[in-house]
């Protein structure tokens, strides 16, 4: 319950000494007071109630007639809390500017408070508020409204900001070079938070793709099942959709291809009577290996 009520009494000498003896809710109350420049007795520091029964006397003993009327202060309701505290975005990404927004009541003020200096809390007394966090964590936002001088209590809301993806760079790149025609290249990314999920988003071949990955131990996150061609426009996105630069590249992957079918084919004799030999032979490429097969097993 607050006590910073007060009545005033006016007409007397300025600057001069009173006793005012009262009631308060019908039990008797006295003070001594010192009138201000303009005759006034100020008394201060009361509580909600009813007041009767005013009576003045002076230093020299001489006492008013009492006025037996009643003046009763009355204590205003209590002040609800603020409504409808927002914080947009919220999850935000480290870097990004966050907006606090309450409900704005007429003739309020308003009082904003964060859990850590680190959450970047910008405010005046309005219903309006800002964050830039400098750390990646979580915050409490406070605030209170101020109406007729009653604070009310607290409205709260938790803003959880989410660090940023490293941008790759050209030195978090290693490749495995597809073969044969076949999609089985490969891209580690390293430079990024242990065992974390990922969406990496790139160009292949000026095409869009996507691949969601968990990163290993150390940090490196592996995109599998590529095929030969030029990657671009690298981009991390994490779990709370924080998103890295973009890295442009390129990252190339070669494949050599398959190999040419052999040449110069030679069967020596080319018609030879049953259990004799035949010699066959083609064109050597070096560092070739060769397959052979016939259409009967029995030749």
């Amino acid at each position: 319950m607050g006590t910073n009520g007060t009545i005033t009494l006016s007409g007397y000498i300025p600057n001069a000494n009173f006793t005012v003896n009262y009631n308060r809710n019908a039990l008797p109350v006295v003070v001594n007071i010192t009138s201000n420049n303009t005759g006034q007795l100020i008394i201060n520091n009361l509580s909600a109630g009813l007041y009767s029964d005013f009576r003045v006397t002076n230093a020299q003993s001489c006492t008013s007639g009492t006025y037996t009327g009643f003046s009763s202060i009355i204590r205003p309701p209590g002040q609800s809390p603020p409504t409808n505290l927002t914080a947009v975005p919220n999850p935000a990404c480290l870097g990004q500017t966050i907006q606090l927004t309450v409900t704005n009541d007429i003739g309020a003020t308003y009082n904003w408070s964060a859990s850590s200096n680190a959450a970047g809390l910008s405010a005046t007394n309005t219903n309006q508020a800002t964050l830039l966090p400098t750390v990646a964590a979580g915050y409490v936002v406070s605030v209170t409204k101020t109406v007729a001088g009653c604070v009310s209590s607290a409205a709260t809301i938790n803003v959880a900001v989410s660090t940023v993806p490293a941008t790759p760079d050209q030195n978090s790149f290693s490749v495995i070079h597809p073969t044969c025609a076949s999609s089985n290249g490969v891209i580690s990314m390293s430079g990024l938070l242990p065992n974390t999920n990922y969406v990496i988003n790139y160009l292949q071949n000026n095409v869009a793709a996507s691949q969601t990955v968990l990163s290993n131990g150390s940090g490196t996150v592996i995109l599998l099942g590529l095929s030969g061609g030029t990657y671009t426009n690298f981009i991390v996105i994490n779990s709370a959709g924080c998103s890295s630069g973009t890295y442009a590249g390129p990252v190339v992957l070669t494949d050599p291809g398959l190999p040419s079918s052999p040449t110069g084919l030679i069967i020596n004799p080319d018609q030879v009577c049953i259990r004799s030999s035949v010699e066959v032979s083609v064109v050597n490429t070096p560092g070739a290996i060769y397959s052979w097969s016939v259409s009967n097993p029995s030749v």
